[in-house]
């Protein structure tokens, strides 16, 4: 039986040079979909398949058709020549008739989906890079700008000239959105005929991208079942608008968060949202030692003004360490300690928060991606590692004060947040 490892990802999320990475580790054949379509060799070999393929009047049932044949065509070539070895395919499939198509592949040479590999990478990164990248139209491989090919501008392949592509930004856009609307179906039906399945964060440098893939392969990593449902729900006036108010609890611990919603997200795409960790001291007596309560009301504010979003709650004091310690912790600042190193202080990292429930209740809501209100690049980084499709991000800054100024200089200074006014 022979392993295939396939990876999903939209266009320019980096999943074809993860193809290659994961190749070249494990010694494993490479089929890049992206790469097989812009070949000259292709569009000779089969002009017909690829002219329906990149007509845009053809209807995808009828791609979806053409392009399991294709790449059934290079499996089949590959297997008689290498017999058992295993093969990584990127880029396909996306459409769930493509999927179907898969399954019946694998059935019919007796392959085993060994892991499937969603690259997660954020709208911003992608047209960032697409910008970047140079293509060789004879062979259809793309290279990043940091290549020595690219330097040198010349494919070691076929030693044609490299060159950049124009890129419409309101182009990669539309075609992200869809690949949002088609993968999760796609995804969600593949799972239940592999080994191992799991995301990776495609913000991520290359070299780490590809680290946390290996790892994940070799720890047999699958994305469970949702951890958080929904319990309860009613309507919420306050007094930047009307929301719905839902609670979500967790399944094994019983712990709980919240969500508020302002309009209609369920299957929308880029929708605002604020992940707001709970500060009682802030959110709910007015401290002024921190900026948390003024970020909690300025999110509702600008949720409501865009009369669509959502305001997830978690209930993770003190960025992870519960009130009690949080209590401590501002005793130890008091002597001198910044926020950072009272945790430590008392035995605590700096970040211990966790953003599962994000996934779940995102999931739950049916949004398909999201424009993220934070400062914080951690939160970025983990909700990214989670699956979670950030299309863009916002900064959410507050105004220092004398009393919350050096808390901010160090979340600046020392953890990255993005802070202009200090």
């Amino acid at each position: 039986m022979t392993d295939i490892y396939l990876i999903l990802g939209a266009p320019g999320s980096g999943k074809t040079t993860q193809g290659v990475v994961l190749s070249e580790h494990l010694k494993l054949q490479h089929i890049s979909w992206g790469k097989l379509l812009r070949s000259k060799r292709f569009k000779k070999q089969f002009p017909k398949e690829y002219s329906e393929i990149v007509n845009e009047r053809v209807d995808n049932k009828t791609k979806s058709v053409l392009i399991a044949g294709a790449i059934e065509d290079k499996l089949r070539r590959f297997l008689l020549k290498q017999g058992g070895k295993g093969i990584v395919i990127d880029g396909f499939p996306r459409r769930t008739e493509e999927a179907d198509k898969l399954i019946e592949i694998v059935k019919k040479y007796d392959l085993k989906i060994k892991a499937i590999i969603k690259v997660n990478t954020s709208l911003e990164s992608i047209v960032s890079r697409l910008r970047k990248r140079l293509l060789c139209r004879t062979c259809g491989r793309t290279y990043d700008p940091d290549s020595l090919y690219s330097q040198s501008r010349m494919c070691p392949r076929d030693k044609s000239t490299l060159k950049s592509e124009k890129i419409d930004k309101e182009l990669v856009r539309k075609d992200y959105q869809q690949y949002l609307n088609e993968i999760t179906p796609v995804f969600d039906n593949l799972k239940q005929s592999a080994e191992n399945y799991f995301s990776v964060n495609g913000d991520d440098s290359e070299m780490i991208v590809a680290s946390n893939m290996l790892m994940k392969i070799k720890s047999n990593t699958r994305e469970g079942l949702p951890i958080y449902r929904q319990k309860s729900a009613t309507k919420l006036q306050t007094k930047y608008g009307e929301f719905v108010l839902l609670s979500f609890q967790s399944q094994i611990d019983y712990s709980y968060h919240l969500a508020l919603i302002r309009g209609e997200v369920k299957g929308k795409t880029r929708v605002m949202v604020r992940v707001h960790s709970s500060c009682i001291t802030g959110d709910v007596f007015s401290s002024l030692r921190c900026d948390c309560g003024n970020q909690l009301h300025k999110a509702l504010k600008r949720i409501n003004n865009e009369n669509e979003g959502v305001l997830i709650y978690l209930f993770q004091e003190g960025r992870g360490i519960n009130i009690i310690n949080k209590i401590n912790a501002y005793r130890l600042q008091d002597d001198g300690f910044d926020t950072i190193d009272a945790n430590e202080k008392l035995g605590f990292p700096a970040e211990l928060r966790n953003y599962e429930a994000v996934r779940d209740i995102l999931n739950d809501l049916g949004i398909r991606s999201i424009k993220l209100i934070t400062n914080n690049p951690d939160k970025i980084n983990k909700l990214i590692d989670l699956g979670v499709p950030v299309e863009s991000v916002e900064v959410l800054e507050i105004q220092p004060t004398k009393h919350n100024k050096k808390y901010l200089e160090t979340k600046k200074r020392r953890m990255g947040h993005k802070l202009d006014y200090v």
